[in-house]
């Protein structure tokens, strides 16, 4: 077991304090091993990835912390232009990509630069830039706590959809992923759907794979969606609100309010009657503005305003204050409840959190 640290060493955002435990495991078997070690001092298991999708309160005592260690991506099989790759879960995602990519495999190129481990991206159904990583996943290896069983949950289990599975939902908490199976494709043309990505590849004269991972890098870069030490604005949890999900009727009247503008939205259901919108554009329409200090120690991004970044001195508490500003501002102005993205980690039952939040209660 390791020297319990505060978790602000350990995540993106930067805050969160030390927790009762802390284990590394080298496998599945380890890990295990570390759960019922966990249980046994009454300790509530968090899986800490690369700490890029949580928000950690400031007293996380009833936490035992569980890390699964990096290991290498292994190929299962390959036919008819389709390859199996198993990917433990402690992997970190980028030098995944980075992998796939060399060996001109195609299907998460547009989903290079985002932080965190490989065991992180089936809960948050990662996406980005046109891809999710829901369109290839064949299966997620874990450890089921409600059984203390290693169990294998194919890709229709997972009920994936935007920004959902069933690891944020009805199930967070319940399952430890240990390997993640993936179907990507052998020599594949590089996905282009996303306007922001074609438009750099075009101008590049970029073709391959890995060009479009660089040029994916690069756009997140200039959004302080890259954590970098030498860039203030990564402090961040990356983009800390989903894009809402309307009814057409709304979305019709919120277009009538901007005759000068093309509001971002995009049609999600074949009917034409869900429209995804922009949060970052509705923000910036509620009085929201890059940089805008919104608690003590957090404010926008200065380079992307659906990102809350921390400064020297930050506290989970003012994450969740700024994060509830962000939500009042727009409903105020819109009448549309943005929805957070990071899980939030070792709140207790009784704390105020914003809407929507998903917690990993601390019992």
């Amino acid at each position: 077991m390791a020297v319990p640290r505060p978790l602000s060493e350990a995540t993106t955002l930067r805050v969160g304090g030390i927790p009762g435990a802390w284990h590394i495991a080298s496998d599945a078997q380890a890990a295990l091993d570390a759960l019922l070690v966990i249980r046994h001092a009454a300790l509530t298991p968090f899986v800490l990835g690369g700490g890029s999708n949580c928000v950690v309160s400031d007293n996380p005592s009833t936490l035992g912390v569980l890390q699964l260690a990096a290991g290498e991506p292994e190929i299962l099989s390959s036919s008819l232009g389709a390859v199996a790759v198993q990917v433990p879960a402690g992997m970190p995602w980028d030098a995944f990509v980075d992998w796939a990519v060399a060996r001109s495999f195609q299907g998460i190129e547009c989903l290079a630069g985002i932080p965190g481990q490989v065991g992180a991206t089936p809960i948050q159904n990662v996406g980005a830039y046109g891809q999710e990583v829901a369109a290839v996943i064949k299966a997620v290896m874990a450890i089921d706590t409600q059984t203390d069983a290693l169990v294998e949950l194919c890709a229709s289990d997972c009920d994936f959809a935007y920004r959902h599975s069933r690891f944020n939902s009805a199930d967070t908490g319940r399952f430890m992923i240990t390997d993640v199976h993936f179907r990507l494709h052998q020599n594949g043309e590089p996905c282009l759907a996303y306007p922001e990505v074609r438009r750099a590849a075009l101008d590049a004269g970029a073709c391959e794979l890995w060009h479009v991972a660089d040029l994916v890098r690069a756009i997140r870069r200039r959004k302080g969606m890259v954590v970098s030490p030498d860039d203030p604005d990564s402090r961040s949890a990356g983009s800390f609100f989903r894009n809402p999900i309307v009814d057409a009727v709304v979305a019709d009247r919120i277009v009538s309010e901007f005759p000068d503008e093309t509001v971002p939205r995009w049609d999600v259901s074949a009917t034409g009657t869900s429209v995804k919108l922009s949060a970052a554009w509705l923000m910036e329409r509620s009085g929201l503005y890059r940089g805008m200090e919104l608690a003590n120690g957090v404010r926008l991004s200065n380079k992307h305003v659906l990102a809350l970044v921390t400064e020297d001195g930050a506290s989970a508490s003012g994450v969740v204050d700024a994060a509830i500003k962000v939500q009042c501002a727009v409903e105020s102005r819109f009448g549309i409840g943005l929805v957070p993205e990071p899980v939030w980690v070792g709140f207790g039952n009784d704390a105020m959190l914003p809407a929507g939040a998903v917690r990993l209660e601390a019992h």
